[in-house]
């Protein structure tokens, strides 16, 4: 019983450490945009895994991320954890006109224990909603992987994130918000490179 409320004490500090609006706060204060995206990719040894995530896809399949991109040369991969970061991964991939053999994922994780219960009760209206073609492409995960996205370059969860993924799994290339239009050029250039 102790080391339980232990347990409880520990993430309860931790909560009021990081706040659970902290990045909000930041979006607030500097702009959907934190930073420009680069304009030349990561070398691959610089460049980290993405989140080795297996989930289901808007047709009730499930999808290993790591094992999908490894069967595809490169990758455009947006992941967002609200309805703020779906429509920056939304603006995108509206904006991308992609090659054949490209792999393109949207994860939608839903990090919240609150949340979650009502978005499963959700998942038929949101994959009526979810167009055809995107169906296997659109993916849920319910599970609060905030800490490891941050691990990953994806330091503010209140924004969309793009990211280029190459055939070993690895984030070559990121960017968040709204694009800017030589991050679109940048995703373009980038894709090319990794699909020869």
């Amino acid at each position: 019983m102790e080391y339980q409320n232990n347990q409880t004490q520990e993430l309860l500090e931790k909560a009021f450490k990081q706040g659970y609006w902290d990045d909000a706060k930041q979006v607030v204060k500097r702009g959907e945009k934190l930073w420009e995206a680069p304009v030349k990719m990561r070398v691959e040894k610089l460049s980290p895994l993405l989140l080795d995530l297996t989930c289901n896809n808007m047709s009730k399949k499930p999808v290993s991320v790591l094992e999908y991109c490894k069967s595809h040369k490169a990758n455009v991969v947006g992941i967002y954890f609200n309805a703020f970061g779906e429509k920056h991964v939304d603006s995108f991939f509206s904006r991308l006109n992609l090659p054949e053999g490209i792999g393109k994922l949207r994860i939608n994780i839903i990090p919240n224990a609150f949340q979650a219960p009502v978005m499963w009760t959700l998942l038929p209206w949101l994959r009526y909603k979810t167009p055809k073609e995107w169906r296997d492409e659109q993916l849920v995960m319910f599970k609060d992987l905030r800490e490891q996205a941050k691990s990953q370059g994806m330091e503010n969860t209140a924004v969309g994130w793009i990211n280029i993924v190459d055939q070993q799994g690895r984030v070559r290339w990121q960017a968040h918000g709204t694009p800017k239009d030589h991050e679109i050029d940048s995703i373009h250039k980038h894709v090319a490179q990794l699909s020869q």
